[in-house]
């Protein structure tokens, strides 16, 4: 009790962004719900977490994402460390291009800092699936960050109770994952279209 009163719930780590900090910050034993409007940066801004805290605090994240292949991620997580493009910029575009150099000099913290949990058999993964991912990953590499992105890729199964109720046991399970291993676990939900 006097822990909890003097020092609050958990060691706070700031993301780098300092309006943001104002706001949120990470802690081990989280989850994080990351949602908003379609196409407005939701994966983008949990990338730029996620490079600030291995900069900052020498973190891995182990990112679970079923819409990029590593290897896209990967250019997109170096355009953010290095504010360059990956490709050839379009004409007037602000900024030049990553140089070959500067792939290969990032490589190496590429690979310390950022593991991914593929999903390599066709089929959209299950919460058991990615759960058993996680475990792994933080046994093998040590992660303190999980990023799950999104979550309409993960099979809900034939027979389950409501989508709220189940939608509710997966936030449950994670939760008590990023609890049980100490973890914060980033769960982007992409909402499919606008309501009107």
């Amino acid at each position: 009790l006097d822990k909890l009163y003097e020092e609050g719930f958990a060691s706070k780590v700031s993301t780098g962004l300092p309006d943001v900090d104002q706001l949120f910050s990470v802690s081990p034993g989280l989850l994080t719900v990351v949602t908003g409007i379609p196409g407005n940066g939701k994966s983008t801004f949990v990338d730029q977490i996620m490079v600030n805290l291995a900069r900052e605090h020498d973190y891995v994240s182990a990112i679970c994402s079923f819409e990029n292949p590593p290897a896209v991620h990967i250019g997109k997580l170096m355009q953010m460390i290095y504010q360059k493009h990956f490709f050839p910029p379009a004409p007037g575009a602000i900024g030049g291009r990553i140089t070959p150099e500067e792939k290969e000099a990032v490589k190496p913290f590429i690979h310390r800092h950022f593991k991914f949990l593929q999903q390599d058999d066709g089929k959209k993964a299950t919460v058991a699936s990615i759960l058993e991912r996680i475990k792994t990953a933080v046994f093998r590499w040590g992660v303190q960050i999980v990023v799950v992105d999104p979550y309409n890729y993960i099979a809900r199964p034939p027979k389950a109770e409501s989508e709220t109720q189940w939608i509710d046991d997966l936030l449950t399970e994670l939760r008590l994952v990023a609890s049980l291993y100490g973890i914060h676990i980033f769960f982007v939900a992409h909402p499919t279209k606008m309501q009107m």
